[in-house]
């Protein structure tokens, strides 16, 4: 059974590149106790597109992330929908303004969960792909103990081709009022005409709007991908 979604008011986040996040939430979901100090928990950032629901097929009585030997601690990244996003601004002009948050942000916010629930060393963090890049910055300069990290299809940032893939939707966004249905209706005239090399790669066939600041200010959709 999946978890409740549990919320942990920040208030203003300052934020190293400038400025604060006004009303930050980090939202999360967790499976088990944790041991006296920490020692059974495992961390389990969210990847792009993902949410702290996502590894809840990985987790469960006699798998790898048993409940009963270890504590799963899942938190969502700011803008995924989930945690303080840009969906949960009244009107697009605010939306727009949404702060820039990066991967140190979030590790910081989780810092501060694990503070809150009483951990004070990690026994795992398990991450993939933008989740992989919040492990390796827990294990270079993570502000808690950790005694293993698990990254799995993840460099240490993020890689030139996904800011090339993210400026294209970004383009979309900015050339249509209605994008969502701009890039479903271009993609599907790309595939009936059997066009090669298409401007819009497959993950751009989406349902939802595009988030013209979705680099690290997310999609605001809670999508799981």
């Amino acid at each position: 059974m999946l978890p409740p979604l549990q919320h942990l008011e920040l208030g203003a986040l300052p934020l190293p590149g400038g400025g604060t996040l006004p009303g930050a939430v980090l939202t999360y979901r967790a499976w088990g106790r944790p041991a006296p100090g920490g020692g059974n928990v495992v961390l389990i950032p969210s990847h792009y597109t993902g949410t702290s629901a996502s590894p809840a097929a990985m987790i469960g009585p006699g798998r790898a992330l048993d409940p009963d030997r270890f504590c799963i601690i899942a938190p969502d990244l700011f803008g995924n929908g989930n945690a303080t996003s840009p969906s949960h601004l009244g009107n697009p002009t605010a939306r727009l303004g949404f702060p820039q948050v990066s991967i140190a942000d979030n590790v910081a916010a989780q810092a501060r969960l694990l503070a809150h629930l009483g951990i004070d060393r990690l026994r795992l963090v398990y991450g993939w792909s933008m989740g992989a890049i919040q492990a390796w910055h827990w294990a270079a300069c993570g502000p808690l103990p950790v005694a293993a990290i698990l990254p799995v299809c993840g460099a240490t940032g993020c890689w030139p081709l996904n800011r090339v893939f993210l400026a294209g939707l970004k383009k979309t966004s900015e050339r249509c009022s209605r994008p969502h249905l701009f890039v479903r209706r271009r993609f599907r005239d790309l595939v009936s005409c059997n066009v090669q090399g298409a401007a819009f790669p497959t993950s751009a066939c989406f349902e939802g709007p595009a988030n013209g600041r979705a680099t690290q200010r997310g999609t605001g959709r809670g999508r799981t991908g």
